[in-house]
């Protein structure tokens, strides 16, 4: 199935404009958004969910935007950033701009019907697709069981469970005795913390978020029956239950990294 191509166009208003007929017409006029305004980007992606955004560094510059407040809101919404110099003057601004490690920085040529003809072609060329790795995807499946569970994951010790129960998951002999403490020390080490502090925010964690209706929810959620003497506020139990769990749920580990890779056709 072929990429639907969404795109958000953040430029000076004359360009911006040229721009955007072209690939509306490249594209469909419902996933092509426009505006001079570096403001409208947010509210832009959060309605549009773009596979790429152009934007013009000098308008951002303008409007005193950081690289690190669009690198931010790229993370969490995944799209590729093109970079629109108006003029060869207004490459003075990429400086202040190269954190954004744009897939390609394009300098406007003089007649904007060519530089519309020529930035919908880099939309589609830019774009190569990667397969997630499987550890991100892991991640996010502990991260979305923890949720609906009950656990409030704003706490510090949220973020160590979860490194916890992921590398157990990819390694379970660090179920055995000395496991925990080796989990500890890597945490500690990754984070520029001691490993005691990893512990104990790891059980404050599990004392405090969970009240009687999230434990129940928790037992459901990992099937374990209610004669079964399981202490959630216990590191041991928890880990151990949540990991049989959740290989039941998504395989073997093991198995699953053995699997041989697919061929590519070209």
């Amino acid at each position: 199935m072929k990429k639907k191509f969404r795109v958000v166009i953040i430029a000076d208003r004359g360009k911006g404009e040229y721009i955007a007929k072209v690939m509306r017409l490249a594209f469909g006029r419902e996933n092509v958004m426009e505006s001079p305004r570096p403001e409208d980007l947010y509210g832009m992606v959060k309605l549009l969910n773009p596979t790429t955004v152009i934007l013009s560094p000098f308008l951002f510059y303008r409007h005193n935007l950081q690289a690190e407040d669009i690198n931010a809101f790229r993370k969490r919404w995944k799209f590729r950033v093109l970079t629109l110099y108006e003029t060869e003057d207004a490459l003075k601004y990429r400086e202040f701009y190269k954190d954004l490690k744009p897939a390609k920085e394009y300098v406007a040529p003089t007649e904007y019907l060519t530089m519309a003809l020529e930035i919908p072609k880099l939309c589609t060329t830019v774009y190569q697709p990667r397969k997630r790795p499987l550890q991100a995807k892991t991640q996010e499946s502990i991260h979305r069981i923890l949720e609906s569970c009950g656990f409030h994951l704003n706490m510090k010790g949220a973020e160590f469970l979860q490194h916890a129960l992921l590398r157990m998951y990819f390694d379970p002999s660090l179920h055995n005795n000395g496991g925990a403490a080796t989990l500890y020390r890597e945490i500690a080490e990754k984070k520029n913390t001691t490993p005691r502090i990893v512990q104990r925010s790891i059980q404050r964690f599990l004392e405090t978020s969970l009240t009687a209706k999230s434990e129940e929810e928790l037992r459901k959620a990992l099937k374990i029956p209610d004669f079964y003497n399981f202490s959630p506020v216990n590191f041991g139990h928890f880990t151990q239950l949540f990991n049989t769990y959740f290989t039941i749920l998504h395989g073997d580990p093991a198995q699953i990294l053995k699997q041989p890779k697919k061929r590519e056709i070209n």
